[in-house]
Formats: structure tokens, sequence, C-alpha cells
């Protein structure tokens, strides 16, 4: 027979780790008390404040107590003090206070448990103990309740205390009369509807905390239109949402060609009619006050002061909801049938001042709980910590109003059900009492704290305390204005009853789940199992596969031709890791065989384009990406950010079942939503240089500017692991090569232009703008030219392999002298979606050398900037036309830490083809030129930029 071997087996995927037993445990408790120590000295009256300095370049700085902001705001690894952070905002979200006392009870009751399993006491007979205790403790609680709901008097008086106490703890315990006051009378307003969106709080630096005040009515931090009236009774108010601005010529998608000025002026005078006709349709409604959540321009402006009408433009969109609820109002995009649109009443609006700034005042709504806090304050963070506090006093009274019945604060309910919880132990048999008479010290805890946190002697204060409960007098609490205990129901010191009840119930649980831990398994890093993805995927084809009939609407574009994209410059990725510094550490965990290699068993073997090797085939390297666009896809539509790419052939974008971080922030395409989406179910992957992504194959309707393609192929991606597109400024990439690339996501968006005639001619160009401070980057013009931008002639040259925007060059030049190429032409990529040069390694460091670059570690080149203007002329010859790029041009300037780098706009990188090492032509040198992609005749061509564009520069 054959013997058992006793060596440990491990059934984990390598890099995966777990702790068992007492290690698992000490793990969780040490991360939850280490959560509890970090805000317990908030607690109570005397708490101190946190400062919150944020990690990005404007270093936010927040000055809080707040426990639920405090959690919101760290980032914690320890599963155990995540799950204490997410009770925090549970309690926050469910009642609004109590967020910092749930946390600490929750940390003291797991501080306890440490000591009671270091006995060996089982933690089953610990949760048994605490459930009795929780359950007595709750009944407690309950009998000691206090209801005045029936008295009006004196519930006002209770809500009054509740709301001095919940401010007691916060910044605005100074003015907390002042502060009780203006909650309590907001929200006694509400009539018991609990609805806090009527409560509108608006933040106006300067002056002192006791200048804030209640307004009966609605303020709008807006202000009123030019000549037009600034005082309104009775007003009846159109809200809108729609353009305003169109009393310019806006012919997108045509070229006008004109013989003379009078053309032009009739151009704008039709303009102006169709403007003049929208606005005569809003005022058939009946109307004298026009708010509109768009721009406003001066025409129509023009036109609403005429007819008297107060005309109110780029209201925000919170307060454009909130006006439509106040005044009773919906808000419309369309005037044809003014019968089905309800209009929004009150009795006056007027502007008013608030400190130096002009508001406009809404009065005599018709919500009649609708009303306005104004928080006047000396800075900005002072406003931000006094807004968190008044939020937490509205939401505790809107609880209140809901569950009128209190208890007294200042420690005398955790102390009333720790006496309570006391004496069952006392009455208990076995080690369950232990654990009880351990609940009972945690809620001890909480008035220790308390008085801890004043600076007074804690261990007095609470013995007398103790002491005082079991002589029954139950309504005594600590009083942290004079350093003793006191009668809490004569002090006025009352809390919600449900506040303190969540507390109770909240913390228990979370105690008893995390003490339940007996084992910690952590997934190896930046790895997803193929179950989860395969789940993912699923999601989708289920999703779609219960459906029996897809509606698809095809809309016809009616107007052919030119398809105008305006193109914005942003950082690069490479520039933004720069800037924060990351660059060097990302840079060496993501070269591209060690990235491959990394992620490779996270993909199914049968997707050949994802296996090792095929990254050095494609040019996919969007690090240096810097000119996006935008597109939408679906019905309705559903608007991303892309880069418009001649390197790649593909169209894809974040599916809403992405499961990578990279997803989180960017917007993500939901295929539920859309009435013409058709599913494909076939899965993709594209193996990038920077990262790799996989996801489903579909088809839906594609909006590029005035341009409409049905059935268009795109990919919906599922995995984006790594951070390469974590910090990647663009939602997904359109690709504008050749076919051939595109080996998984059919055909590409331009060549499903052509054959849906959507253009006049199989052609593309593109003007990338060197100024962007406008934040004007350049366009793409789909179906043609345009030829104010560039000058004749056009330099034609033909493409040798289609594939890429592949051509020759003939030579490369260092001040007039050939230095590459020189013995035979060398092959290159024309690319947007980078923005260097790059070229053969070997090549590529020669040419650094002769510029004066120096390496950096990892193999970027840099170069002195005092010596930009004495480095030499680098230029291209391409079909026999030379093409020189200065200094200026090649050098890209960078602030790091207030000092500038000059870094070489030259890169080595080894792209390979069956005619050896390319080129690739990026932004570098096509931002200095007009470059123009036919593929009707195979061949790029450039041409040099007019003065208009020159002018612009």
């Amino acid at each position: 027979m054959a013997s058992l071997s006793m060596a440990p087996v491990n059934i984990f995927k390598h890099g995966a780790d777990e702790e068992k037993a007492e290690t698992a445990r000490l793990s969780s408790f040490v991360g939850a008390i280490a959560i509890g120590d970090l805000v317990k000295s908030t607690l109570g009256p005397k708490g101190m404040d946190k400062i919150l300095l944020g990690g990005g370049r404007d270093g936010s700085v927040t000055v809080t107590n707040d426990g639920a902001t405090i959690l919101k705001a760290i980032g914690v690894d320890n599963p155990a003090a995540k799950v204490l952070v997410d009770m925090s905002k549970v309690q926050d979200d469910e009642v609004g206070d109590g967020t910092t006392s749930v946390t600490v009870l929750a940390a003291e009751l797991l501080r306890e448990a440490e000591l009671l399993i270091s006995r060996k006491i089982h933690p089953q007979i610990i949760i048994s103990g605490w459930r009795k205790a929780t359950h007595a403790a709750r009944e407690a609680l309950k009998e000691a309740a206090v209801d005045h709901g029936n008295d009006q008097a004196k519930f006002q008086e209770d809500l009054l205390n509740i709301a001095r106490t919940t401010l007691s703890s916060k910044l605005l315990t100074h003015h907390k009369d002042h502060f009780a006051k203006l909650a309590m009378e907001a929200v006694l307003r509400l009539k018991g509807s609990g609805n806090l969106e009527a409560i509108h709080v608006i933040k106006k630096l300067g002056g002192s905390l006791t200048d804030s005040y209640l307004d009966e009515g609605f303020l709008l931090d807006k202000r009123i239109g030019v000549n037009q009236p600034k005082r309104i009774e009775n007003a009846n108010i159109l809200i809108a949402n729609t353009g305003m601005d169109t009393d310019k010529i806006k012919i997108f998608g045509s070229r006008v060609r004109v013989d003379s000025t009078a053309k032009v002026a009739e151009i704008e005078l039709a303009e102006k009619e169709k403007m003049k006709e929208k606005v005569e349709r809003i005022l058939k409604h009946g109307i004298n006050c026009f708010i509109n959540r768009q721009l406003i321009y001066n025409y129509p402006e023009q036109l609403f002061a005429s007819a008297g009408v107060m005309a109110i433009e780029h209201a925000d969109f919170v307060g454009v909801e909130r006006l439509a609820l106040v005044t009773g109002g919906e808000i419309t995009s369309t005037f044809d049938h003014p019968e089905l649109v309800k209009l929004g009443h009150c009795k006056l609006i007027e502007e008013v001042m608030i400190g130096e700034d002009t508001l406009i005042h809404f009065s005599g709504v018709d919500m009649g709980e609708a009303c306005t806090i104004v928080l006047r304050g000396a800075t900005q963070q002072i406003l931000d910590e006094a807004e968190r506090s008044l939020h937490d006093a509205l939401c505790v009274l809107a609880q209140t109003v809901k569950e009128t019945r209190t208890v007294y604060g200042g420690g005398c309910s955790e102390m009333l059900m720790a006496k309570v919880v006391t004496d069952l132990a006392n009455r208990t048999p076995g080690k369950e009492a232990v654990a009880m008479e351990s609940f009972a010290k945690a809620l001890r805890m909480l008035p220790t704290i308390i008085a801890d946190n004043a600076g007074y002697d804690s261990a007095d204060l609470v013995a007398q305390l103790r002491a005082a409960h079991q002589e029954n007098k139950t309504t005594y609490g600590l009083d942290m204005t004079r350093g003793m205990i006191g009668d809490m129901g004569l002090l006025g010191i009352t809390e919600s009853f449900q506040v303190k009840r969540q507390v109770l119930l909240s913390a228990a649980e979370a105690a008893e789940m995390i003490l339940r831990v007996d084992d910690i398994i952590k997934a190896a890093p930046s790895h997803i199992s193929q179950g989860e993805l395969t789940k993912a995927l699923n999601a989708i084809t289920g999703l779609f596969s219960m459906k029996q009939t897809l509606l698809l609407l095809c809309f016809q574009c009616f107007a052919h031709g030119l398809v105008r994209v305006p193109l914005s410059k942003m950082l690069s990725l490479r520039s933004q890791l720069r800037a924060t510094n990351q660059l060097d550490n990302f840079m060496m965990n993501h070269q591209v065989d060690i990235f491959s290699r990394r992620y490779s068993q996270c993909y199914p073997p049968t997707l050949v384009s994802l296996r090792l090797g095929k990254a050095s085939e494609r040019l996919y390297n969007f690090m240096d990406a810097q000119y996006f666009g935008q597109i939408s896809l679906g019905t309705p539509e559903q608007n991303f950010t892309v880069v418009f790419d001649t390197g790649s052939a593909d169209l894809w974008v974040p599916s809403f079942y992405c499961v990578s971080q990279a997803c989180e922030s960017h917007k993500k395409f939901k295929a539920f939503e859309s009435s013409t989406y058709v599913h494909d179910g076939r899965v993709f992957g594209i193996h990038y240089g920077s990262g790799h992504m996989m996801g489903i194959q579909a088809r839906d309707m594609l909006r590029v500017d005035t341009m409409t393609l049905a059935n268009q192929n795109f990919g919906e991606s599922v995995y984006e692991p790594g951070s390469s597109f974590v910090m990647a400024k663009f939602d997904g990439v359109l690709g504008l090569s050749y076919p051939t690339l595109s080996k998984d996501l059919g055909l590409p968006v331009f060549d499903n232009m052509m054959n849906q005639n959507k253009v006049d001619q199989p052609v593309f160009s593109f003007y990338l703008s060197t100024n962007a401070s406008n934040g004007f980057g350049g366009e793409l013009l789909l179906g043609g030219v345009d030829e104010e931008l560039f000058v004749p002639p056009i330099n034609w040259v033909p493409v040798t392999l289609k594939g890429y925007w592949q051509i020759k060059i003939d030579e490369v030049k260092l001040q007039g002298t050939t230095t590459f190429c020189r013995s035979h032409s060398c092959q290159a990529i024309v690319d947007t979606g980078t923005s260097l040069i790059s070229g053969p390694t070997v090549e590529i460091q020669i040419l650094q050398q002769l510029i004066g670059a120096s390496p950096t570690s990892i193999g970027e080149y840099v170069v002195n900037c005092t010596r930009i203007s004495s480095l030499p002329v680098v230029s291209l010859v391409l079909n026999g036309v030379e093409y020189f790029l200065t200094a200026e041009t090649y050098v890209k300037r960078d602030i790091i830490y207030n000092k500038e780098i000059c870094i070489s706009g030259f890169q080595a990188t080894d792209v390979s083809s069956s005619v050896g090492h390319m080129w690739i032509l990026g932004d570098v040198f096509l931002s200095q030129v007009y470059s123009i992609y036919d593929r009707g005749q195979d061949r790029v061509g450039f041409a040099q930029f007019s003065d208009k564009v020159k002018r612009s520069v």
C-alpha cells in the first residue's frame, strides 16, 4: 500500500496567499482595531479634527472630524478594515450620523474578542453571548426611549436638543444654537416628507458662520440676462435644456462657397430666422421667465429682452433639477406643443446680494416646503466642514420626524445598555457570561473615549457614571462642558433613538462577521480567474439570448460629403506618469515581453492574436497618444472619447460588464440601453504594446459628428489588465488603417463609410495643431480635404504595403547631410496614435548622440534646455521632397517639480517587417504638415500649412 505524503500541498495559483486560523483572525482584528483607533480621537464634543491632504496635483485640503468623510478618503487593504469602512458608509446613508460611534464600538468589540480568543474561548461561544447581549441592550434602549411625537412643543424642543447634540461634536459647536434652529426650521418645513432635496445649501465665502441664515424660498447662483427684467411677480417659468447658441453659422459636413459677402449675410440671416422662430415657439407658452440648462447667445437673449421675458442661462444640472422640483415645473427640450409642457410657478423672482455676489431669489414657490440655507465663512475649508456638519444634523432630524422616539446622549445610553448586559451576564452560567461582560465593557468604552478626548480623568468620570446608574439614575451622562456627570434630561443632551439603535446593531453585526473569519485567501496579484472572465463574457451573451426579437432602427444620413471631427489635445499617458514621478516604475513593469508573460495565462489559448510575441507585429502602443475626438454608439447615443488612430483598424470601447480597474475611470457602453444593438457573441482579443484587451464582438449604430453608420462592427472590452489604460485620457480606439490589420473585429469604420456611400471620396485628412491652449487640437476630415488649411502642391507618397499606412523614406538627414537610409530607402508607418518619431534602436541611438541627447534609465533621452537653439536640424526626404524639423519641433518641454526638462522626440522602437525594422512617423512630424490618406489610390499626401493655420499657431 502506498503511503500518504505528509508534505504540504499548495492548491492555489502561483502568487496567491492564504492566512489560516489564528493568523487570519489576528490579521482581521489588527486591521479593524486600527480603523477604530484612527477615528476614535474625533469622538465626542471635544473630539479632534484631522487634515486630509489630497494626492493629486492640486493637493486639496480637507479639515474634518466626520468619521464617514475620513473613512471615505483613506485607502485600506485589510479586508476587516474594509468591512468597517463600508459599515460607516451605510450608517451615513441610513441615518446621517453616528459614523464614528459605530466604527469605534465595532473596533472595541473586536479588541475584547481578541482577549477572549487568547483565553481559548471559541468564537461561536463569543458570538452566542454577544447576540444575547445585543438583544438585551436593544430592549433596554427601547424602554428608555421617550416619545413626544404627539406633543408639538415638546417634540420641537427634542428636535432642537438633538440638533445641538449632533452639532456639539462638529465645527459648528460654538454656534450650535444658531445652526440647530436653522436645521429644525428647515426640516419642519418638509411637513414630515423627509425629502431633503427641497433644502438647498449654498456656500458663500465671506462674513462669519453666524451670518448664515435660512431663506424661505429658492436661491439660484446665476445672473439675469442683459437688459432683461430684474424683478418679476407671479412668474410663469419654462425650465429647458436646449441649445440656444445657433445664431452663428454652423453648417457641418458640407462646404459652402459664395461669390460675394452678400451671400454670407443671407446665410447668417437664415440662421437668425431659425433662432427667431424657436424663440417665438418658446414665448407661445405664455411665460415671463425662461431658464435654460445650456448657454443663451446674444441674439436670442436680445429677443427675450424685447419680449419682456427674464432669461437665465447655464443653470447647472443639479440647480435645474431642484428648481423644477420646487416650482412644480418639468424640464423640457421641445416647444411645439405648449399644452403638454408643465410650467413652474412662483410669486416673485428678484436679484439679491449675498456678500459681493448677485443671486436670483425665487419666493412663493409651489412647493411651500422648499427653502435655502446660506452658509457664510472665512475659508472654503470652513464652509465645506460646516456643510458636512449641517448635513448630519438635517439627516438626523429628518429621521427623527419619521421615528419620533429619543434617547439621552453623553454616554448615558451606552452606560444604560452596559448595566443591563452586565446584569444579564451575572445571571447567565457558562462562558457566554464572559462574552456578555466583554460586550458591556465595549459599550462602556464609548463614554471613556469621550472623556479622554476632552482631557478629563476618564477612569474617575466613568466610575462615577457607573455608580449613578447602579443607583437607578438612568438619565445621567457626561457633561463635557463642566467635566463632571449630570442629568442629560436637564442639560438637553438628546439623541435620536434610531441613530443609537443603528449604531448598536451595525457594530454588533460587523464585529460578529469579522469574528467568524478563520481563513483569508488572497488572489494572485493582478490576475483574474478564467471562471470569472467567462462569467463576465456570459453575462452579455445571456442578457441578449433571452430576447426573441431585436428591432433594428436604421437611420439614413440625408447629407453625404465631409465629416468634420474636432480633436482635443491632452497630456499623453507618458507625460502624466512623468509628471507624477511614476514613469520609471511603470516602464519597468510594462515592457512588452514582461507584460505578455505575466498575463498570458489569463487568456484563452484559442485567441491567436494574444499569443506571446504578437505585440511586435502591430503598432498598438498608445502611451504617447495626445489627440482625441468624440463618437457616439447606440440608440439613444452613448458618447465616448477615442483615439483616431491610423496605426490600427479596430473600433472598441469599454463594456458595462468590464471587470478591470481601467474601466472604472472611463465611460462604459450599456448595451441593454440601446434599441439598435446586435449581439455577436464571439470573443476577441488585442495584444497591445502597453497592455492587453479582451472582450465581446457586437454591432450597433455609430455616429461620427453628423454621420450615422448602421451595423458598425465594434468590440466591447471586458478585460483590460495592468495600469496602462487606467490613466489614459481616452475611452477607446477608432482605427483608420487598412482592413488587413483588423483580424477580429470585422470591417473598419472608414471601410464601412465607403461601402455605405457616406463619403464622396475615399479620402480622410488630419490637421494636428501644436497650439492647444484654447482646447482645440486640430481636426479630422472624413471624405475629403480642407483646402483652407494647406497650400498646394500635395506631395503624394505611394503606400508600399497595405496594412499600416506604410510608405518609403528616401533619406534621413542631419544638417543637410544624409545620415540614415543612405544606401537603401527605409520603410515607415504614418501613425496618428503616437506623438513621437520612432526608429530602429541602433539608428536612433546614433541620432540621439548626434543631437547631444543623454539616455535615462527607462529609454528616454533628454537634452540641455539651454542648447535647444543650437541643436541641428533633422530632415526627412519623402518622394523627393525634404521636410525640416527644428529642435523646437522635435524636443518636448516638460515641467516636473517646478523644474523644466527637455525630452527628445525620437524614440527607439524595433517594429519588424519583411524588409527589416521600420520607422514610425508620429505627431512630431505630422503636426508640421497637413496629412491626407487616400484609400482610392493607396497613397499618403503631405502639404505645407496655409497662412491661416500658421497665424493660429
